[in-house]
Formats: C-alpha cells, sequence, structure tokens
C-alpha cells in the first residue's frame, strides 16, 4: 500500500523541504502560531502585538523542549511532526478511498490543502486532528482545544453503541472496522439453508 503512494509521499516532502526556510521566515514576520507556541516553552505566555496565548497555562508545558532548541530546530520538528500527521491521516482515509472514491480523493485533497496552511504556519492542529482518531488522543487534544472534546464524545458513543448492539459490531480487534457482522452472519445461513 505504502509502495503506491510512495510517489506522491516524495512529492510532499520535496515541496515541503523547499517551503521550509520561506516558512520560517514568515512565522517569525506574522508571530502567530508557532512563535507562540516556541515562546510559551521558553516561559512567556503573552509574546508580540499580534499573537498571545489563548491555552490553558499548564499546556505550555507541553512546548517546554522546544524552547530549549534554536527556533529553526523548534519549528523544523513541528513542521515534522504536522507532515507525519498528514501522512497518518492519508493512511487511515485508504479504505474510504476504495469504497468511496470520489469523497475519499476529495477528502484527501481538502486535507492536502488545509494542511498546507498547517505545515506552514506550524500549527499544532495537524498533530491533535491526528491524535484525535484515537479515543485517548481525543481526550488529550481536548485539553489542548476544548472543542477537540467532541471527537472524544464521538469515540465513547461509537464504543457504547457498538457495544449494545448486534447490527453494526466491528470485527474483534478490529475497532475501525465498521462492516455489519449482523446482516452478513444472516445472509451466511440463509446461503447454507438453500
Amino acid at each position: 500500500m505504502i509502495k503506491k503512494y510512495l510517489l506522491i509521499y516524495l512529492v510532499v516532502i520535496i515541496i515541503a523541504i523547499s517551503f521550509f526556510e520561506y516558512s520560517v521566515e514568515r512565522t517569525l514576520n506574522d508571530g502567530c502560531d508557532f512563535p507562540v507556541y516556541y515562546h510559551a516553552g521558553q516561559g512567556e505566555l503573552l509574546w508580540g502585538p499580534k499573537s498571545y496565548w489563548v491555552y490553558n497555562d499548564k499546556i505550555a508545558l507541553i512546548f517546554r523542549p522546544l524552547g530549549g532548541m534554536s527556533y529553526e530546530k523548534a519549528f523544523g520538528i513541528m513542521y515534522a511532526a504536522n507532515i507525519i500527521s498528514l501522512f497518518w491521516l492519508w493512511f487511515l482515509m485508504r479504505n474510504l478511498r476504495r469504497k468511496y472514491p470520489v469523497v475519499g480523493w476529495t477528502s484527501t485533497i481538502i486535507l492536502g490543502l488545509l494542511f498546507s496552511i498547517i505545515v506552514r504556519l506550524g500549527n499544532i492542529d495537524g498533530v491533535l486532528a491526528l491524535a484525535c482518531t484515537t479515543a485517548l488522543g481525543s481526550f488529550l487534544a481536548g485539553c489542548v482545544k476544548p472543542y477537540l472534546f467532541g471527537f472524544f464524545i464521538l469515540h465513547a458513543a461509537i464504543y457504547c453503541y457498538r457495544k449494545s448492539s448486534n447490527v453494526f459490531r466491528a470485527p474483534k480487534g478490529d475497532i475501525y472496522n465498521c462492516s455489519n457482522n449482523y446482516i452478513d452472519e444472516q445472509i451466511y445461513s440463509e446461503k447454507i439453508q438453500q
């Protein structure tokens, strides 16, 4: 599967590397997104005339390791984390692209365009989007940006629904496969009876 998309991944990596210098300069000039995280890592929660820390003060501890590095290195780590998040989300969308090609590829392209902005600005939303693919990750992402608790509630609702319903139960060990086992069992039993 990865070999199939290797060319796409390589193109994205080449484009990302070519825009890195521009992104560093742009974030330093604009002062929004990554510079705020970087200065929070250094212990400065209020910074710059255009931007300031809008999160809970305890969240700044996440950025403490970045605050001890040079700006370029710290931005490079956030840049790489967002690109890795993009690749992983593309990988998770493979079933959607297989079952519904138009919707799947449209979603993949839109995700790529949104991530181009997120990566360029050094925003944390790319990493949080990846975190929201799991229940624990969505809970932790909700601690950073409270509106992301909605994904935790969604995970809890899907879990409760699957536990209580035989109609929409995933195979054992695969919580994200939404096959309809109950109907498959009925069809199988009808074929045996014929």
